[in-house]
């Protein structure tokens, strides 16, 4: 992936969960600031957006700080959250910030106090030489390093490729990594999870940008401190030259026993040699005879007509039904936006209390609106032609059922030629996706109803030109 648009979307996806994450709690107004500066001195009293192609905060914020930018720098002091993304994120060593942090960008350093939690999610942070973390600092990416001097007030938890430990942490060590150089001091345990190292030689691979991967599994220095336990879960056992102040607890990791199937695909496949296509003809037979049997016992009129639609415009249904498969997903993803956009344009204008029943009902509706349009394209159009293909099989052999197979038997036939066609190797697909598109086209048209269909001429079947 282009490395600029993986970070575009990364920023993106940042933005937006703490963005949701401000909405928990009411909020009123805030100010708004799109030059990216405040200046030393300048107070502001309020919460505040900052946003710009370069961000620097010198001055204080007496409130919840959301910035934004290319490159973002706290040098001031924040009195409550810091919300930040950007390609490089930087708290100087004169930034504080009396509440929490929160980040997320390519590259993020810390080099200033912060006295609640740290929570970072980015492929390169930083704790430097004159950090300090009150509390927590819980990491998600590809490497952390913290520099002798930085300390860590309470638990460090990651889940990473590498961690670089030169600092102090007065409680837990507890990361899920691939490799973990340990040089400082640690107040309690330190818990590790490794996976198995030759899967973790991926350097060459990964963005330039990237810091340099240091040697998959664990290192401890001489000069480490340990007061706790090390336990360390990990394929391979290493050697260790320091005692912590617990002791050392080396743990394999547990190999889950393969299951014997004992139904489902994988039985079948022990029966037959090719569970998954079986298993799935079987299970597509039975779903499309129920839901079937359900569409035709209490939305009969309606489901012969999509039929009716189906057998008489097959070509338009066709047509429009690709169109709406293919344009469904950026209709929703647009309709959603719109949205969020609309909910946090009413909290911005202090109308907050609205946002809640806008994001609620509008996205509630759209849910519901995206499970209606799965189970049409998944069920409801394959049922659609499968009860064609059988109405005109019954013509074909000039049958007449009477009674109740009236409708049952095109069903039950149509669904069992069905299930066989798009069971049938390198071209089942083909049939699958034909249905899927005229099926859908259908509904639409009986939805959105054009031209009659009481005079048209089927379509299907194809007319067979006349023998010379």
């Amino acid at each position: 992936m282009n490395k600029k648009l993986f970070f575009g979307l990364f920023t993106i996806m940042i933005l937006v969960l703490m963005l949701g994450m401000v909405m928990v709690k009411p909020v009123q107004a805030a100010s708004i600031n799109d030059t990216g500066i405040v200046k030393p001195g300048e107070t502001i009293d309020d919460d505040l957006i900052l946003g710009g192609q370069t961000v620097q905060m010198d001055g204080t914020v007496n409130g919840v700080l959301i910035a934004a930018g290319s490159t973002v720098t706290i040098n001031g002091t924040v009195n409550g959250d810091l919300i930040t993304a950007g390609q490089n994120v930087i708290l100087s060593d004169t930034a504080v910030v009396t509440g929490n942090v929160f980040s997320g960008g390519q590259n993020i350093t810390v080099n200033g106090k912060v006295e609640g939690s740290l929570f970072a999610v980015s492929p390169a942070t930083t704790l430097g030489a004159v950090s300090s973390v009150g509390r927590n600092v819980f990491f998600g990416g590809y490497s952390l390093t913290s520099l002798s001097g930085s300390e860590i007030g309470k638990d460090l938890r990651a889940g990473v490729y590498q961690v670089i430990l030169n600092g102090e942490v007065k409680q837990d060590v507890i990361a899920n990594a691939g490799a973990v150089e340990l040089t400082g001091k640690v107040g309690r345990n330190v818990e590790l999870w490794f996976s198995d190292s030759s899967s973790n030689k991926s350097s060459s691979h990964m963005p330039e940008s990237f810091p340099a991967a240091i040697t998959p599994g664990l290192r401890v220095d001489p000069s480490t401190q340990i007061s706790g336990k090390l336990i360390y879960t990990s394929p391979q056992k290493y050697d260790i030259s320091i005692v912590p102040g617990g002791g050392i607890i080396y743990k394999t990791p547990a190999v889950a026993a393969k299951p014997k199937a004992a139904f489902g695909p994988g039985l079948v496949n022990q029966e037959t040699g090719s569970g998954f296509k079986v298993w799935h003809a079987v299970s597509s037979l039975i779903t499309l005879l129920l839901v079937g049997a359900l569409a035709v016992g209490l939305f009969g009129k309606c489901f012969t007509k999509s039929v009716d639609v189906a057998q008489k415009r097959t070509l338009a249904s066709a047509g429009v039904g690709l169109l709406a498969i293919v344009l469904a997903v950026p209709a929703f993803l647009i309709a959603a936006l719109v949205i969020v956009f609309v909910g946090l344009l009413l909290t911005i204008v202090s109308l907050g209390g609205l946002a809640f029943p806008i994001f609620g009902l509008g996205l509630g509706t759209l849910g519901l609106a995206a499970a209606a349009f799965i189970v049409l394209v998944a069920l409801v159009s394959k049922l659609i032609v499968s009860y064609l293909i059988g109405k005109l099989t019954l013509e074909a052999f000039k049958a007449n059922p009477g009674g109740g197979w009236q409708k049952a038997l095109p069903l039950l036939i149509g669904v069992v030629i069905y299930v066989i066609l798009s069971a049938l190797p390198f071209v089942g697909w083909v049939f699958d996706l034909v249905a899927t598109i005229i099926g859908t086209g259908a509904v639409w048209f009986l939805l959105v109803p054009g031209k009659s269909t009481t005079n048209m001429q089927p379509e299907l079947p194809l007319p067979i030109p006349p023998a010379n």
